[in-house]
C-alpha cells in the first residue's frame, strides 16, 4: 500500500501528516510503525522548520484559497496547496528560530492533549524482528544472531486511571482548535510572525500573483524593471491600496485559480481582503512576544 510513500518516510524517525478534509488545517507528527492511509497527506520531513512553515498563517490562507471543498469543509489538494506554494529561502539563523517556535507550538499542544498529571509512560515488551516494522524499537542486546529476533521495547502513554481516561477522551485537536485558547493563538501568531520576518511575504504575494496571471493569461503584464518598481511601492505604507489598484488595472481580468473571473473593482477588494487575512500588524507581534512568557508560565 503506497510503496513510494513508505519508502520516502522510512529514513525518518517521524513525519508530518494532515487530513485531506478537515474543518481546521492541522499538521501533526506521526512516528513509526504508524502507517497513514489514503485519507492523510504525508510530508516526508522531520524538520521542525518545515512543520512551522506549514503551520504559518500564510500557508493556511493559501491552502484555503487554492484548495477544494467537500460541501463546506476545506480539502487539502497537494497540486495547488503544496506544489504551487512559494516556499521561502531563509538564512540558517532564521530557520533555526522558526524551528524553535514550531517545536514549542507542538510541545504545548502535546502537553494539553496528554497532561503529565493524567498520563503515565509504560514500556510494552514483545518479540520482534530486526527487519520488521518494529525494528527501531528492538533492543540490540536481545537480538538472536541466527533468527534476527529480539525484544521490542515500545514506550507509550496511558491514562493513570479510569477517571483520567474519561477526561482524556475529550482532549482532541478538534476540540482544542474549536476553543482556540489564548496560548494556542499566541503560539501560532509567533510562528507566523517569524515566517513573515524571514521570508519577505510581500515578495511572495507579488511573485505568486504574477505567476498565476501568467498561468491564466499566458504572458506577464509587466517587465522585469516594472516588477522591481512594484516591489519598492509595495514596501511603502500604502502598499495595500497601490498594490490592489495595480492588480485591478492589469491588461486582463485577474482571477484567482479557485475563484470565478471578476472585474477590476472586485479584484481590488479581493486583494485587500487577501492581504488583511495574510498579515497582522507588527505591533501585535511584539506584544505577543512580551506576553508569551506570562501565558506559558500559567500552563
Amino acid at each position: 500500500m503506497r510503496p513510494e510513500m513508505r519508502s520516502a518516510v522510512a529514513k525518518f524517525e517521524r513525519f508530518i501528516v494532515t487530513t485531506t478534509t478537515s474543518k481546521h488545517r492541522l499538521f501533526v507528527w506521526l512516528h513509526h510503525p504508524v502507517l497513514p492511509d489514503h485519507q492523510l497527506i504525508v510530508f516526508a520531513s522531520d524538520s521542525d522548520y518545515f512543520f512551522g512553515l506549514l503551520h504559518s498563517r500564510f500557508h493556511e490562507v493559501w491552502a484555503l484559497k487554492l484548495g477544494t471543498r467537500l460541501e463546506t469543509r476545506p480539502r487539502y489538494t497537494p497540486t495547488t496547496c503544496f506544489e504551487k506554494f512559494p516556499f521561502p529561502h531563509p538564512t540558517s539563523a532564521q530557520e533555526a528560530t522558526i524551528a524553535a517556535a514550531a517545536k514549542e507550538l507542538n510541545e504545548l499542544r502535546e502537553r494539553w492533549l496528554n497532561p503529565p498529571e493524567w498520563t503515565v509512560e509504560k514500556v510494552l515488551e514483545f518479540p520482534g524482528s530486526v527487519n520488521g516494522p518494529w525494528a527501531r524499537y528492538v533492543d540490540p542486546k536481545t537480538v538472536d544472531p541466527k533468527t534476527g529476533i529480539g525484544t521490542v521495547r515500545y514506550p507509550r502513554l496511558e491514562p493513570r486511571d479510569a477517571e483520567c481516561a474519561a477526561k482524556l477522551k475529550k482532549r482532541t485537536l478538534t476540540n482544542l482548535y474549536n476553543e482556540r485558547p489564548a496560548w494556542l493563538d499566541l503560539a501560532h501568531r509567533i510562528v507566523s510572525a517569524l515566517v513573515m520576518a524571514a521570508c519577505l511575504v510581500l515578495v511572495w504575494f507579488l511573485y505568486s500573483t504574477l505567476m498565476q496571471f501568467r498561468q491564466i493569461a499566458g504572458y506577464l503584464p509587466v517587465s522585469t524593471s516594472a516588477f522591481g518598481i512594484m516591489l519598492i511601492v509595495c514596501l511603502s505604507p500604502g502598499f495595500i491600496v497601490l498594490g490592489s489598484v495595480w492588480l485591478a488595472c492589469l491588461k486582463s481580468e485577474y482571477a484567482p485559480v479557485s475563484m470565478p473571473r471578476r472585474h477590476g473593482a472586485d479584484v481590488c477588494r479581493w486583494n485587500c481582503r487577501r492581504l488583511r487575512s495574510c498579515f497582522f500588524s507588527l505591533t501585535s507581534c511584539s506584544q505577543a512576544w512580551d506576553a508569551r512568557r506570562t501565558l506559558y508560565a500559567k500552563l
